[in-house]
C-alpha cells in the first residue's frame, strides 16, 4: 500500500465510492487490513486500484462505474447528468421568459407575445431536440444548445 493506492467499491445505492490512505496513515506504518477495516463497509466487494485507474475529472462523478480494475464512466448516466444541468439553465430561462410574456400581455404587444411564446416552445423542446450521439464525453460536458446561449 502506498500513496498511489485507491480502494473502490459500490455503495448501497450502486454508486462507486473511492477511498485512499492519508499520508499520516502511511507514515505511521498503516497496513492494508487496518485501512480496509476503517474505510470500507463490511461485506462489500472492493478493488485495489492505482490512482491512474480512476478518472481525474469529477464532472461525471455520479456516473462512475467499477469495471474490474478500473473506474470508468457510464455514458447514459453521464448524458443524464449533463441534461439535468441543461434543464436547470433552461428552467431559469423559462422563468425569465414568463416575465417577458407578462409584460407583453400587459401592453397588449401581440408580436412580442408571439416571439416569447415561440422561444418558450423551443426551450421546452430542448431536451427532446438535444442528441448526444457521436459526441465524446468531453464534448457532452461542454455542449450548450443554441437556445440556452441566445440572449
Amino acid at each position: 500500500m502506498n500513496e498511489d493506492t485507491r480502494i473502490a467499491y459500490k455503495d448501497d445505492d450502486g454508486n462507486v465510492s473511492v477511498v485512499m490512505p492519508t499520508p499520516e496513515f502511511l507514515n505511521n506504518g498503516g497496513m492494508m487490513a487496518q485501512f480496509l477495516e476503517r474505510s470500507v463497509p463490511d461485506n462489500v466487494v472492493f478493488e485495489e486500484l492505482h490512482k491512474d485507474d480512476i478518472p481525474t475529472d469529477r464532472y461525471f462523478r455520479n456516473a462512475w462505474k467499477l469495471e474490474g480494475k478500473k473506474v470508468d464512466i457510464d455514458r447514459p448516466k453521464a448524458e443524464k447528468i449533463h441534461m439535468d444541468k441543461l434543464r436547470k439553465i433552461r428552467d431559469d430561462k423559462l422563468k425569465a421568459e414568463d416575465i417577458e410574456y407578462q409584460k407583453a400581455l400587459e401592453y397588449r404587444n401581440d408580436a412580442k407575445m408571439n416571439a416569447v411564446a415561440n422561444k418558450k416552445k423551443k426551450l421546452r423542446d430542448m431536451p427532446v431536440d438535444t442528441d448526444f450521439t457521436g459526441m465524446s464525453l468531453d464534448e457532452i460536458k461542454t455542449y450548450m444548445p443554441e437556445i440556452l446561449v441566445a440572449v
